[in-house]
Parts: structure tokens; sequence; C-alpha cells
């Protein structure tokens, strides 16, 4: 049995709001479509198949959200290590993240979304931001907890209101797939 190559690790990340989910599912749509092998995991989805092993004491805390980060490094070297391209939508904006990240995963590929508070705060889809300013939820990316942009990303990218999330994804495809 032959051994084989790593699949590609691409992580997207930005604060929550940012359109991280619906710019990674259409990637794995284009990835499928060229015949890769792609894997989409969201975040938020991980998070609650991972729920009865996690600390939910801990789980918002910086702290908690760091366990929680290194966890899906360790997951996305397992997949991509078995020849999967794993497309990955998490905050996980921590710079010790970034740089396991690019130490343990080969042919990682890490995309920074961005967007204005404003945008972000008129998408919010999980009423994060309207709960925050409420006073009914504490411990946000980018609000209360500082938020650790990369530094070095492979792609920057504004998401902003007039930006399209397929023409972002195939931009993501362009670079991250180049052979």
């Amino acid at each position: 049995m032959s051994e084989r190559s790593p699949g590609k690790v691409i992580w997207i990340t930005g604060v929550s709001g940012v359109g991280k989910t619906t710019i990674g599912r259409e990637l794995a749509n284009i990835c499928q479509k060229l015949g890769r092998n792609p894997i989409f995991l969201d975040g938020d989805e991980i998070r609650a198949a991972l729920r009865p092993i996690l600390n939910e004491s801990k789980k918002l805390t910086p702290e908690g959200r760091l366990e929680i980060a290194k966890t899906y490094t360790n997951f996305c070297h397992l997949l991509s290590s078995q020849g999967f391209d794993v497309i990955i939508a998490t905050i996980s904006l921590f710079e010790e993240v970034q740089i396991t990240n690019r130490a343990k995963l080969p042919n990682y590929f890490e995309v920074f979304i961005d967007a204005t508070l404003n945008t972000i705060k008129g998408r919010d889809p999980k009423k994060i931001y309207q709960d925050h300013d409420a006073g009914k939820m504490r411990n946000v990316i980018g609000l209360d907890i500082a938020a650790f942009k990369p530094t070095n990303p492979e792609m920057h990218i504004l998401n902003d209101d007039d930006a399209n999330p397929s023409k972002i994804a195939e931009e993501i495809a362009i670079q991250a797939l180049k052979t």
C-alpha cells in the first residue's frame, strides 16, 4: 500500500459573522467539482459534536477557546494525513494556533476573512453582537477577547456588504489549490 500525500488544510478564520461558513461551504463545493476530496468542518458544528467531552464551563473563555482550537488543529492533521483536503471555518484567532498550524499541518493555507464591525453587526446571524450589546453575552472575540489577526495569512479578504461569497471562494480555490 502506497503512502498518501497529505491533503491541503485551508484554515478560514475571522470573527463571528464575517462569512467564514458561507465561504467555506462554497469552497468545498468548488473543490468537489474539481475532483478533489474535500471535507468541510465548521467550528460550531465540531464544537456541537464534541460537546459531551468539552468542559462547558471553560468553552467560551480564552483558555477554553484555545483548547478547542488546538483540538481542531489535531483533527485537521488527522484528516489531511489521510489525503483529504480539509476546509475549516473557525474563529481560532490566537497567535499560538497560527504558529502551531504552520508547524504541524503540511500544505497549510490560511485565509483571514475580515469585515467592518458595522457589516458584521448588520449580519449577526447568531445574534451574538445584539446579545453582547444588550449585556446578555460576554467573552466575544473581537469585543471582550482580543482577536489576534493573522500577521501573514496567505490571503486576507475583505467581505463587506458588496462582496460575493462565491467569487471569494473561487479566488481562494485558485490560490490555495495551486500545485
